[in-house]
């Protein structure tokens, strides 16, 4: 209970302060409007002027320095890493072999590149009991596109 009281009390001596210094400015402002002012007082109103605006920037500067505190993490902590997906490997095994899917795609994208140059999309399809896998280029397919495998 007493920390709210210590705390409302911190708040309303900020607003005093707060207004005191608006209050400076709205003067200066005045003053600066005035034009029959003899050039003498002109030394003291800046004065007053830099010193609310220095008033407003050392609030404005500690209101930020209170978000960045409830924004920043605490030292010693350190942000949590994001998993890193794991590797994936596809092997296909069948008589005895061992078939890596990564091998059987590049050579079927390497071979599709030399059919045809600006192929669009290349689909493998591997026979197991054939031993083989063909591809289609764009949708077509002959049967020349096979790698052995």
């Amino acid at each position: 209970m007493e920390k709210k009281k210590l705390d409302n009390a911190a708040e309303v001596k900020k607003d005093e302060a707060l207004k005191e210094s608006f209050a400076e400015i709205r003067r200066a402002a005045k003053a600066d409007r005035q034009e029959d002012t003899p050039k003498t007082a002109e030394a003291p109103r800046k004065a007053a002027v830099k010193s609310a605006v220095k008033k407003e920037e050392k609030a404005a500067v500690k209101a930020a320095a209170k978000k960045e505190e409830k924004v920043a993490p605490k030292k010693g902590r350190k942000p949590a890493a994001k998993a890193a997906e794991p590797k994936l490997s596809v092997t296909l095994e069948f008589n005895g072999r061992q078939i890596h899917v990564e091998e059987v795609q590049k050579q079927a994208l390497k071979a599709a590149k030399k059919a045809k140059k600006d192929a669009k999309s290349v689909e493998v399809y591997v026979v197991a009991n054939q031993s083989a896998a063909y591809y289609v280029i764009d949708g077509e397919g002959k049967d020349e596109y096979k790698i052995n495998l």
